[in-house]
């Protein structure tokens, strides 16, 4: 079972959610600005639940807009394991996303990730396609 926490939700595990976000992007995460996204329902955090109601998958999303075609898509800014998750359990987060995205008037679903498993999933079990993202450092390099 996949769930969108609320505000409330959120406030009372503030203190570990922002460890599981942190490690789970290549970036540093002002967790101050992060919780303000998330308190003003600017960024969303989902968990998925096992049967024994376990948690298994941390995500944080946020709504995305392009500024010159106007389309949204749901940006999956972090998402971690915190256990083995089962195929169904993945399939089940993923349904519910796509859902709430759909909801929300998003085309697709985006994310970046530097794992080939992640992509062979999205590839081949979700039907999407990858693209490079390409970062270039602007220090150095001149």
């Amino acid at each position: 079972m996949t769930l969108q926490l609320t505000t409330d939700q959120i406030a009372r595990y503030w203190d570990v959610l922002k460890w599981v976000v942190a490690g789970a992007v290549d970036e540093p995460v002002d967790s101050n600005t992060l919780l303000g996204l998330l308190l003003a329902g600017k960024a969303q955090c989902w968990v998925s639940l096992n049967e024994e109601r376990r948690i298994g998958l941390v995500g944080v999303t946020m709504l995305s807009s392009s500024p010159l075609s106007g389309e949204k898509d749901l940006l999956l800014y972090a998402l971690v394991a915190q256990r083995r998750v089962p195929r169904e359990e993945w399939e089940d987060a993923v349904r519910v996303l796509r859902t709430w995205a759909r909801k929300q008037g998003c085309r697709r679903v985006v994310a970046y990730s530097t794992l080939e498993s992640v992509k062979n999933m999205v590839e081949k079990e979700l039907g999407g396609s990858c693209a490079y993202f390409l970062t270039i450092p602007v220090e150095g390099g001149e």
